[in-house]
């Protein structure tokens, strides 16, 4: 089995490059090499400056002003500001009316600031010099920071009566459900793949290679789209699948944050019994993020890409319970505390780890919906209805036991095309998914 066989092409609507109105460019008689933009660079301009550390270090990976020779107009009086401009090098004049001018050079305070940062332009800017400049979308004056309909703060708020009682009055739920309201989580990677994912990418390795070594690990997935949705890149959509995150990063920022990422987050869990559980659940997130895949790929209207991502994520919510049972003193918990746990709570955990991360809403909601089996989310199918039914075709595989609904009774299935879901193309999914799965196992040697 091909690993790199489910790849399709590029979203390319994701940004689009800038052109002056006038520009008197001569490629034969300009020639200035572009500066690198580096965080330094980015922690002193207003209000990038605001921008968490880790975003605004993505950003500046591999990323390059943009060069204008003397005599381009970067922006005219009264036009609508699309754009926020910050000089980096050389001098601009600003006009302000037909009478008054000034200029700015790359030395001045002002250049902290925006050139002419309101609604629309106040002035006509042209280079007065070579010039250097960093463009950013204007819409990060406004960026809220979520892409969620609900504050991830909501998501932590439980109505404790609809937990079971055996499990409110283990020591391990109650503190760790403290722990979650005070939101302070961490989530843990899964060693194994971090440390192969690292190897691989330290190689020289291509676009589709590298993206689908990127989406098989959880943890590295929300990393990735957590950075694309940073307001610093302000798309007019945000992403919602790894390979556009991908995109909107660069490949070599994205390798190089990876990278990094891995070697901050190696570590070592002595608990043969919360590792093996990690790692399953790993092995289990890949398997379903593959049955969402394949099931997508039969849905009109539903993106593969993005589907893939949600089973992906879908029980993200299990990693910071079994990483605070790492941490906790194992005197304290028994394996039952950690099962009822993670079924009472990894949906929200699953939910408010999302929203924090800037996800879209369409992401946030599935681990909250991937076994509400009787949810009805409208007329449209959506990724947490492929989820729902992917996720009711992976437990068929593995827990025969376990009292499951019949499939026609789901709302998610009454939204499909007539004979869509049939045993015979049921069994195709499940198997071909477990091929694909077994080929990324292999390649990590799981």
């Amino acid at each position: 089995m091909n690993l790199l066989k489910d790849l399709f092409g590029i979203d390319t609507d994701l940004d689009e490059a800038y052109k002056p109105e006038e520009l008197s460019y001569k490629p034969d008689g300009f020639s200035y090499k572009p500066m690198a933009i580096s965080p330094e660079i980015l922690q002193r301009l207003i209000p990038i400056r605001s921008f968490p550390t880790e975003e605004l270090q993505s950003f500046a990976w591999s990323r390059t002003a943009e060069v204008f020779c003397p005599g381009s107009v970067l922006f005219k009086r009264d036009q609508l500001a699309r754009y926020l401009f910050y000089l980096l090098e050389g001098v601009v004049r600003i006009e302000v009316d037909d009478h008054n001018s000034y200029e700015i050079s790359a030395n001045s305070e002002l250049t902290k600031f925006p050139i002419c940062g309101g609604v629309s332009y106040s002035a006509t800017c042209i280079a007065a010099t070579k010039i250097q400049v960093l463009r950013i979308s204007h819409k990060v004056l406004g960026w809220q920071g979520y892409n969620s309909t609900l504050p991830p703060t909501s998501y932590v708020e439980i109505d404790e009566e609809t937990i079971p009682e055996q499990t409110r009055s283990s020591q391990f739920y109650q503190v760790f459900y403290q722990d979650f309201r005070s939101e302070n989580l961490r989530i843990r990677t899964i060693p194994e793949v971090v440390q192969k994912l690292k190897l691989l990418l330290a190689r020289e390795v291509g676009f589709k290679k590298a993206i689908q070594a990127m989406q098989v690990e959880p943890t590295i997935a929300l990393k990735l789209v957590q950075l694309s949705n940073s307001g610093l890149y302000l798309p007019g959509h945000p992403v919602n699948n790894c390979h556009n995150a991908v995109y909107r990063l660069g490949l070599s920022a994205t390798k190089n944050l990876v990278i990094d990422y891995c070697l901050n987050e190696t570590f070592s869990m002595h608990d043969e019994f919360l590792s093996q559980l990690i790692r399953d659940e790993w092995v289990n997130s890949l398997y379903l993020s593959k049955i969402c895949r394949v099931m997508a790929e039969q849905i009109p209207g539903v993106n593969p890409k993005s589907a893939q991502l949600a089973g992906l994520i879908a029980n993200i919510g299990k990693l910071p319970i079994l990483a605070f049972a790492e941490n906790f003193p194992h005197e304290y918990w028994t394996p039952e505390d950690i099962f009822s746990v993670l079924e009472a709570l990894q949906g929200r955990v699953g939910s408010y780890v999302l929203a924090h991360a800037g996800f879209p809403q369409e992401l946030v909601e599935v681990p909250m919906l991937a076994e509400k089996w009787k949810h009805n989310s409208g007329q449209q199918t959506t990724l947490s209805d492929v989820v729902v039914l992917s996720k009711l075709h992976f437990l068929w595989g593995t827990q025969s036991k376990r009292h499951l609904p019949p499939l026609k009774s789901l709302p998610a299935y009454a939204k499909l095309a007539p004979g869509m879901l049939s045993p015979e193309s049921s069994l195709h999914i499940l198997n071909f998914a477990k091929a694909k799965s077994s080929s990324v196992l292999k390649v990590f040697n799981a």
